[in-house]
């Protein structure tokens, strides 16, 4: 199992944000952020 933690989602919003490249690059880390939370909400909900 890959851990995931809400701090490395974080650092990919930041660095989408301030990345310089084409279109496609943003949709692709918006789709790896997205997956990344719902993992990490998962895995949350799964300890509690």
């Amino acid at each position: 199992m890959r851990a995931v933690g809400k701090a490395r989602a974080l650092t990919l919003i930041v660095v989408a944000k301030h990345s310089v490249g084409n279109k496609e690059g943003a949709i692709r880390a918006r789709i790896e952020i997205r997956m990344l939370l719902e993992d990490y909400e998962s895995r949350n909900v799964r300890l509690q």
